[in-house]
């Protein structure tokens, strides 16, 4: 069932559940607290300083900074580096007792000290043991390479004394590499080859989980952690690493600039910052047991993976019973996608991207048995006219046989004529914000009244009921990540009326130019519509025989017809039990039933 609710209290039987898990974890003073933050420093120390201060009975909140996350090897390091890495944490360090400061009561002291800890012998000398004595509260961790820094830390006496700070009630936190390490099986990195391009092939994640290279060994036991999470577009990685056979099933992406509390290694709450925590959760419906590879690129196939979101708010999530606090998973789903050809409609095909020679192009030129009408080039969505003719011209010129070709300006709103007949129309463009659904209605025409109908790029958005009438994400740099971060903000993705050629919304270019904000603000904006995101080079084809994936990247559907949904305190998404499925090239595109394995929400494995 959907239920938007646009406070920010969940229902309040779980509301009281939550509560009352926060209130004992805070009462008991033997108990460690774990902070993964996604990214970032000064948007996270209020909430952060906010729990330390909460949590200290005394006159004075000692923190230790640790730092070994910066250095770049852990078997040795130049003088030279110490030096740099040390001036840096120095900065970090009167940051973090600043921020303490601020947020203390009256009468309590902070003080912040950075242990010199950045090579394994480092973590190996007793004399270090001394900066983690009884009287530290919490030790920051920062960001930097988690690799090296579990390299030098793992099975330590610093280890060991990190984990007697958190036995005796300490608090652990770090950003960025200082979260990844806070769960025992570690992602790493991106494999070698692979990056987000690739992010959704089995084998992108280099996880470490065994005795000599992991996270924290008392780290988050029943999940694995990623940091950056929206900003960097990882969730491909994180979807390959809870698929593996022999690590958790359920994984939890920390955006920047946003932190989380997990109390007994368990449970998800307080969330704080600016953006979400996405958690996945590959158990509940068996999604990596019926999870698929295809191809020589061994692209993932997966269906039924629970996704929830969680923002500043009375939300949380158990990790051991897998369940959101808004709302328990339902015993048994089954879904209809209505992905049909209506009767005398044209092949539809919908695309990401494609380059000259991609399969789809190859595909919907065979469908094309007419050989004496043109095939009609449609080119929108372009700032000015002339390079949108341009554009037109070399599309093109990639076909044989006679091609007209159409522009459709962007500084008017002159409706788009075709007076036909064609042998097929290819509509492309570059930017959605800049398209009008109203403008384009004979394409409808043409395609109900059977003439083979290609939309890709920016003109894809346009099949569904509605799409983000938004400019393209910036290609790089820090425009280019906050512009993804805060798409899953309420208002920040602008939706409009779309062709309603298909019964779902579509977004292009959903890996490669990290819009899946886009692809969630479509769901959450018609939680009865599933969101489709198209990767590049790739096209969804309705064909009499049906729907496939044709191309060289999958394609992700976000259905939240069974979801609760929420807002958070920040106006972030909050959801609980949203559904992704991830569609290889070549897979039929179905939904596929499934009940609750066995030891699924609700009780712990």
């Amino acid at each position: 069932m959907i239920l938007i609710l646009r406070g920010v209290f969940p229902f309040l039987a779980v509301m009281l559940m939550f509560l009352t898990t926060t209130a004992s974890a805070r009462a008991q003073a033997g108990e460690g607290l774990l902070i993964p933050m996604g990214g970032g420093y000064s948007d996270l120390y209020p909430g952060l300083m906010a729990t330390l201060t909460a949590r200290t009975s005394g006159d004075a909140i000692n923190i230790v900074v640790l730092p070994t996350t910066y250095s770049t090897s852990a078997a040795a390091i130049t003088p030279g580096e110490v030096e740099i890495n040390l001036r840096d944490a120095e900065t970090r360090r009167k940051e973090i007792e600043g921020a303490c400061q601020r947020a203390a009561p009256d009468g309590v002291t902070c003080r912040a000290v950075t242990a010199p800890i950045f090579t394994r012998a480092d973590a190996e000398n007793p004399a270090h043991l001394a900066y983690f004595g009884d009287d530290v509260a919490a030790v920051f961790i920062l960001g930097g390479d988690q690799m090296v820094a579990m390299q030098a830390l793992a099975n330590t006496p610093v280890e060991a004394a990190l984990a007697a700070i958190y036995a005796r009630g300490g608090v652990i936190a770090g950003t960025s590499a200082g979260a990844a390490v806070q769960s025992r099986a570690m992602i790493a990195d991106y494999s070698p080859n692979y990056g987000v391009g690739r992010s959704f092939d089995a084998g992108a994640a280099a996880v470490w989980d065994d005795e000599e290279q992991r996270g924290l060994d008392f780290g988050v036991a029943h999940a694995i952690l990623d940091q950056h999470f929206f900003q960097r577009g990882r969730l491909g990685r994180l979807i390959d690493a809870i698929l593996r056979p022999d690590l958790p099933k359920v994984g939890v992406g920390v955006d920047a600039y946003t932190g989380v509390q997990v109390f007994d290694g368990a449970v998800l709450t307080n969330t704080f910052g600016l953006y979400t925590v996405a958690v996945l959760d590959a158990a509940t419906y068996d999604a990596a047991g019926t999870a698929q590879t295809v191809g020589e690129r061994q692209w993932l196939s997966v269906r039924n993976l629970l996704v929830h979101l969680l923002a500043p708010g009375d939300f949380g999530y158990d990790l051991a019973a897998r369940r959101h606090s808004l709302a328990a998973p339902t015993p048994m789903i089954t879904r209809t996608l209505a992905l049909t050809l209506p009767a005398g409609a044209g092949p539809l095909f919908v695309a990401g991207g494609l380059e000259p020679d991609s399969a789809a192009y190859g595909q919907f030129t065979a469908l094309i048995t007419d050989t004496e009408a043109p095939l009609l080039v449609v080119v929108a969505g372009y700032p000015n006219d002339r390079a949108a003719a341009r554009a037109a011209g070399r599309l093109a010129a990639q076909f044989s046989g006679p091609v007209t070709t159409t522009v459709v300006s962007s500084k008017g709103g002159a409706p788009l004529l075709l007076d036909g007949p064609y042998r097929g129309i290819i509509v492309t463009g570059r930017d959605q914000s800049l398209l009008k659904a109203a403008q384009m209605m004979a394409l409808r025409e043409q395609w109900l009244a059977g003439v083979p109908l290609l939309l890709d790029a920016a003109a894809a958005a346009l099949a569904g009921p509605s799409f983000s009438a938004h400019e393209a994400t910036p290609e790089e740099g820090e425009a280019a990540e906050k512009a993804a971060q805060r798409s899953f903000l309420e208002g920040r993705t602008v939706i409009t009326g779309g062709l309603g050629l298909l019964p779902i919304a579509v977004e292009p270019d959903v890996i490669e130019n990290n819009r899946w904000g886009r692809l969630f603000s479509l769901a959450y904006a018609a939680p009865d519509t599933p969101a489709f995101g198209l990767g590049r080079n790739t096209a969804l084809a309705l064909l009499p025989e049906g729907v496939s994936i044709i191309g060289e990247e999958v394609v992700v559907s976000l259905d939240l017809r069974p979801a609760t949904l929420a807002w958070g305190a920040n106006r972030a998404f909050v959801m609980a039990n949203g559904l992704l499925d991830v569609f290889a090239p070549g897979d039929a595109v179905v939904y596929a039933a499934a009940e609750m394995r066995p030891g699924g929400a609700g009780q712990a494995d």
